[in-house]
């Protein structure tokens, strides 16, 4: 049984206005007790066809799948969180409900503190110490300090809880006798996508907890929309033998086709069928171009619209497995219907490795409702447990790991690779390069793609200077010693 705060996710949650008389599209409700029963009407804000019943968002049909809500540690719903979380879904056109879900389970770490501690969420006495937030902001700030949670995270869960406070502060459903926290303003200098310098002003307060990140020069990451790791080729090789020994068709499909288009996780898993229908013969060249992006059935990170190139015998490849019978097999355990929309790539069980986000919003009318959201679980899953313990064993390092989003880097460095004679020519010939490398991986920032370019020289800096700081640190070292003795 729990007894603590916890994130739920309700399958469907669809947005209703009560009444005590019936009305069209209504739905009776009883509840029963011992001592009585209540019976009252149900009607959806939004029946199809007719404007919202509570003047909420036309663009909302006020119904969301697998929505998150938070649970008191009584198993009752925390009703002014929950009501948040409806906000913030209401007040989008496409809510995302991982990053919801997120929300959630940061509101129900709060109020598992809450519990713990034995303090009054509305109270907020004369003594900065005494209210909730700057108690909670001093806990995270002990919890990162001693470890046990992670910069990032602290950061995290704060904000959301200043915003929380500051919803029901800016509705009117709470009235502090003292500030939450006390706010000033200051100033952020940023690069926006093309690489132009910004500053901007933005609010912080006095419980908001900070995580300064240092770059370090002897890290062997690339950062492009995330810190990755380019694969050297032996790498590379070792991961393709493994595939090749276990003989999962998707699994490999899937890695190839990272490797050699440098698309992210999401795209790659979101392809469907009428993306890989046309027969190969009737395409001219050797490659074919994928539009990928909102209104295509794939998704990218941030809903960028962009082309993927794929090498002609790999979309055979997908094209093929498409139509055989193992492929076929999988998506009649889906339980939909055969159609184009259907996702290329789906698990034993007829599960999609990867929900896109429009599918999530959606309640399924034919077979079961997912009960989680799919975002490339089973693909991590069988890397750690299948892939690496294989890539180990061949290279004969225990310490070896790698992530999907590294073959994108990958893929990067061997363009760069393959290219070298023509970047060293320099000028124009460098130039070109660059662009061509920008456009396979969707840069709008030149800068992320000479992070590319760079990568080898600036290892290969930071490794001579180190080397060279180190001897003339042991020198100075051994002279003091001689002279000490």
């Amino acid at each position: 049984m729990n007894t603590s705060a916890r994130r739920v996710l309700l399958p469907k949650l669809v947005l209703s206005v009560a009444s005590d008389v019936p009305s069209i599209g209504s739905e009776e409700v009883v509840l029963k007790s011992k001592e009585e029963k209540l019976t009252y009407h149900r009607t959806p804000v939004r029946i199809p066809g007719e404007k919202r019943l509570d003047g909420g968002p036309e663009w909302s049909l006020g119904r969301y799948a697998r929505f998150p809500i938070v649970l008191n540690a009584d198993g009752s719903p925390w009703a002014e969180a929950n009501l948040y979380l409806i906000d913030l879904a209401e007040i989008k056109t496409e809510p995302n409900m991982l990053s919801l879900g997120t929300v959630a389970e940061d509101i129900a770490a709060y109020r598992n503190f809450l519990d713990i501690e034995d303090v009054d969420w509305l109270s907020f006495p004369a003594r900065k110490f005494g209210r909730p937030t700057y108690r909670y902001s001093a806990e995270l700030k002990h919890q990162i300090r001693v470890g046990k949670m992670s910069p990032g995270v602290g950061k995290r869960r704060m904000a959301t809880v200043i915003r929380f406070y500051g919803w029901l502060m800016r509705n009117e459903l709470i009235f502090p006798q003292n500030p939450p926290w006390v706010e000033r303003g200051v100033a952020i200098a940023f690069q926006d996508d093309a690489g132009r310098e910004h500053i901007k002003a933005v609010t912080t307060t006095d419980v908001s907890i900070t995580n300064p990140i240092a770059e370090d020069p002897w890290e062997e990451l690339i950062s492009d929309g995330g810190k990755l790791r380019p694969l050297i080729t032996q790498e590379q090789d070792a991961i393709l033998h493994a595939l090749t020994e276990l003989a999962n068709v998707e699994i490999t499909l899937i890695h190839q086709l990272a490797l050699l288009t440098g698309a992210r996780e999401q795209t790659v898993l979101t392809f469907r069928l009428s993306h890989v229908a046309t027969p190969p013969d009737q395409i001219i060249g050797e490659d074919v171009r994928i539009r990928c992006g909102p209104g295509t059935g794939i998704d990218t990170k941030k809903n960028k619209k962009g082309t993927l190139h794929i090498p002609k015998y790999l979309y055979e490849k997908l094209h093929v497995y498409s139509l055989s019978p193992r492929a076929k097999a999988r998506r009649e355990k889906n339980g939909v219907s055969e159609n184009s929309n259907q996702y290329l790539f789906l698990t034993q069980h007829g599960k999609p490795f990867y929900e896109s986000i429009e599918d999530r919003h959606k309640i399924r009318t034919t077979g079961k409702q997912l009960k989680g959201t799919k975002q490339g679980q089973s693909l991590r899953t069988f890397i750690t447990k299948r892939i690496i313990p294989k890539v180990r064993a061949r290279l004969n390092r225990p310490d070896f790991s790698y992530r999907f989003h590294d073959l994108r880097a990958s893929f990067g460095m061997n363009f760069v690779d393959f290219n070298v004679k023509r970047i060293a020519v320099g000028g124009a010939e460098r130039e070109k390069v660059i662009r061509q490398l920008a456009g396979l991986l969707w840069h709008a920032n030149l800068d992320t793609t000479m992070r590319y370019l760079d990568y080898r020289y600036n290892l290969k800096m930071a490794d001579a200077a180190n080397e060279g700081w180190s001897a003339y640190l042991r020198q100075l070292i051994q002279r003091s010693s001689g002279s000490d003795a």
